[in-house]
């Protein structure tokens, strides 16, 4: 299976050119910045105990938007760089936990308003390889792994239910300090623009089976760049992530899918 890899890795030098990109030669970046992230999805076919109670039933999620930090380098020496990107927050999406599902052991006989309660991270390590490059294009595939850390899922009802036996602000948790790696593979592209202006984007994403789980990870960035100085930038950009998870962890089954999206602004340095 290498051997026939092994023209196109001697030819890939061939394709790639010096430069003062901000991708050529020995080089290094990072950004840090608000990102305004959306959250919206479903938790399904939940099935677990909190508390000492069972906790069954399928969560629709209501979107919620938080301003969190979005953290990002990248360094290398052409044709190769690592990748890095850290993404932390806390929701709390308005939600329904639908009737007939069992929260905190009792069986519900209609749609009980909640809060769910998402707190993740989701943290990237990629190795690039350079395919084309000059001093105003780069083509590059992508190889590495996300790490998606659950430290909670919960649900907390918001109002009373079934005469009482369900108490506004109870809490039932679904999972916590859970953590799935995920491999991934992508591609990512930079285009030099005049006056300053750069493009950039990235793609990364696989559907695989990890022990207990089998996840579905698609991962998206892009962003435009403008350079006030040789090392010092502006980041305007959006991400878009989608993480569908249906499996078992410390006992909990559930089936989620959730979405995380929206615009960052950041500033970057560059060497």
């Amino acid at each position: 299976m290498i051997k026939p890899l092994l023209p196109l890795l001697l030819l890939l030098p061939g394709c790639v050119s010096a430069g003062d990109a901000a991708w050529s030669g020995l080089h290094a970046s990072a950004f840090g910045g608000m990102m305004a992230a959306s959250t919206d999805g479903a938790v399904n076919n939940v099935k677990a105990t909190s508390h000492g109670a069972d906790l069954k039933g399928d969560v629709d999620l209501g979107s919620d938007t938080d301003n969190v930090f979005h953290f990002g380098a990248r360094a290398g020496v052409s044709p190769f760089e690592l990748v890095y990107s850290d993404l932390s927050l806390r929701t709390a999406n308005p939600s329904v936990f639908a009737a007939g599902g069992t929260f905190a052991g009792n069986v519900l006989a209609a749609d009980l308003r909640s809060t769910t309660t998402v707190d993740m991270a989701v943290r990237k390590l990629l190795l690039g390889l350079d395919v084309f490059s000059t001093g105003v294009l780069r083509l590059a595939l992508l190889l590495g792994v996300d790490e998606v850390s659950f430290d909670e899922i919960s649900l907390t009802a918001d109002r009373n239910a079934l005469g009482g036996l369900v108490q506004k602000g109870d809490k039932q948790v679904v999972l916590r300090d859970e953590t799935v790696y995920v491999p991934m593979v992508g591609a990512r592209a930079d285009l030099d623009l005049p006056e300053g202006f750069r493009l950039g984007a990235e793609l990364s994403g696989i559907s695989a089976s990890t022990g207990d789980a089998d996840v579905s990870y698609f991962d998206f960035a892009g962003a435009v760049h403008y350079a006030f100085t040789a090392n010092i930038e502006a980041l305007l950009g959006y991400r878009y992530i989608t993480i569908d998870v249906d499996g078992t962890f410390s006992g909990s089954r559930f089936d989620s899918s959730l979405d995380l999206t929206g615009p960052f602004l950041a500033v970057g340095v560059v060497f």
